[in-house]
């Protein structure tokens, strides 16, 4: 979600209290191959790892797919450096 407005007009509470409202964490792939190309979604810079703990139940959550990590729900806020090819996808070779 973007949102866009003068300075001072509660953007950032808005998107701050968003986040909170789905939740803490959220599970994401590190990677994905699409095409032929992998898209790497987990970023160091902007996502928190969460740590996964054992609960001791017969469904240990320690048994998961080591693929995808659970992180702190991001909420990533950006000025006017922010440019439209920014949002595109780019090539890493």
């Amino acid at each position: 979600m973007f949102l866009y407005g003068y300075p001072g007009n509660g953007k950032t509470s808005i998107a701050e209290r968003i986040t909170r409202c789905f939740g803490s964490t959220v599970w994401i792939p590190r990677v994905m191959y699409v095409e032929g190309q992998i898209i790497k979604f987990y970023d160091a810079t902007s996502h928190e790892p969460i740590e996964v703990e054992s609960s001791g139940g017969f469904l240990d959550e320690l048994d998961f797919d080591r693929r995808w990590v659970r992180i702190r729900r991001p909420t990533i806020v950006a000025g006017g450096e922010l440019r439209m090819e920014d949002l595109e996808i780019h090539l890493t070779p």
